[in-house]
């Protein structure tokens, strides 16, 4: 079974990728030191993963889930006290119908692999309640 999740993910890897972030696009190259400056006011901060943690449980609203560890842990029914732990301080993979949403603790942003265009939908709209963006990677 852990295989067939481990080429699920892989395999999600590689398919388009949407951007969940405080910004509303790219930086700049050339804005890179002001990029850095930024990322060390909002990350590993409360604020930051509170607005990801709100994504995570407003989302789960609308699919079943699984959760995939940094360990290989996979877990199918996540509590949100559980998950508030994890959001910001652990790797998370989420899987939920064909897509992925990838959280880690060292980026300011997280990563939604293969949305449908539903998907995608609910997810600008549950990300705008968070005063965050969604664009494309």
């Amino acid at each position: 079974m852990q295989d067939m999740i481990d080429e699920k993910i892989e395999s999600l890897l590689e398919t388009r990728c949407w951007i969940i972030d405080i910004l509303p696009m790219r930086v700049p190259k050339d804005k890179a030191r002001e990029y850095n400056e930024l990322e060390k006011v909002y990350l590993h901060t409360e604020e930051l993963n509170c607005k990801f943690f709100n994504v995570l449980m407003k989302l789960i609203c609308y699919y079943d889930y699984k959760v995939v560890l940094s360990d290989g842990e996979e877990i199918d029914d996540l509590s949100a006290e559980k998950l508030k732990k994890h959001v910001g301080h652990r790797y998370l993979q989420i899987l939920f119908e064909d897509a992925m949403l990838v959280s880690d603790p060292d980026d300011m942003y997280m990563s939604l692999f293969n949305p449908s265009d539903r998907v995608l939908e609910i997810e600008k709209a549950i990300v705008a309640t968070e005063g965050m963006c969604v664009w494309e990677s």
